[in-house]
């Protein structure tokens, strides 16, 4: 009996109720999250993996922007260039996108994903920046995607 008035009344749904005067017999919209998680971790899942892909762009900005100061031999730092602050505010609107992951979804199902900003870096890097991708290294980028992609499937 106490237990089937805990569900029907939790405290997202007295909070909601509360603060916009809704009667509690309206339903809140905290009740689809509760009844479907699955969703909101999806969009976790979805948020931390932009977030990362975000990341490695943002990485290989900061290295373009090293390596063409570094070519003209300018003798300004590179904090002074806009295309090496791209890259710095794209890092924050990156890991800001992991931040608000956390938020939907479990770090266990999150941090994994982590993964994702390096084998975009790497794929990025040999498409913009022509660097060698060696077969050690792709070999390791597919073990990472594999041992993620197992992680969040539930397979131990």
């Amino acid at each position: 009996m106490i237990e089937e008035k805990m569900a029907n009344n939790s405290t997202l749904d007295s909070v909601f109720s509360n603060r916009t005067g809704q009667n509690s017999s309206q339903p809140s919209p905290f009740t689809e999250i509760r009844e479907n998680p699955l969703k909101t971790y999806l969009l976790g899942i979805i948020i931390s993996i932009c977030g990362n892909f975000l990341i490695s762009i943002s990485l290989n900005i900061q290295k373009y922007a090293h390596m063409r100061q570094s070519q003209l031999g300018a003798s300004r730092p590179y904090y002074t260039s806009v295309l090496w602050w791209s890259g710095v505010v794209l890092m924050g609107v990156g890991e800001l996108g992991n931040f608000a992951a956390y938020g939907f979804a479990p770090a266990s199902l999150i941090a994994p994903l982590g993964c994702v900003s390096v084998i975009a870096s790497a794929v990025i890097s040999v498409v913009f920046l022509n660097v060698c991708l060696l077969f050690q290294s792709s070999l390791w980028c597919s073990l990472m995607s594999a041992f993620s992609f197992s992680h969040l499937c539930g397979i131990p």
